[in-house]
């Protein structure tokens, strides 16, 4: 009876694992959580740090610049992120973003 119920529950945590490395792992195998940083997620970096710079109209454009390249990073992650892991990270900072945007 203790065999079973070991038996059991390994065979639960390599069911778990396989989900996890579905969910993580590119079309490779390789296990992807962080990648370097693309145009837009620099471009966003960038504007964000011209908006607390400046004031005003800059402000404001450097805002206006910060939230499409943001969208547009999410955007890309939801089509083409290299697991399930980036696109929902994608899907997450969008409506984040658009959130924000909305208050």
């Amino acid at each position: 009876m203790l065999y079973g119920i070991l038996l059991n529950m390994q065979e639960r945590w390599e069911e778990f694992k396989d989900r996890v490395d579905d969910f993580t792992q590119d079309k490779h195998g390789k296990t992807v959580l962080w990648q370097r940083p693309n145009l837009a997620i620099v471009v966003w970096f960038v504007a964000m740090v011209l908006a607390w710079v400046f004031t005003g109209r800059w402000e404001h454009l450097a805002h206006m610049v910060s939230f499409g390249a943001l969208f547009a990073w999410a955007w890309m992650e939801i089509f083409q992120g290299v697991n399930m892991f980036r696109r929902g990270l994608g899907v997450l900072i969008m409506l984040v973003t658009l959130i924000n945007t909305l208050n």
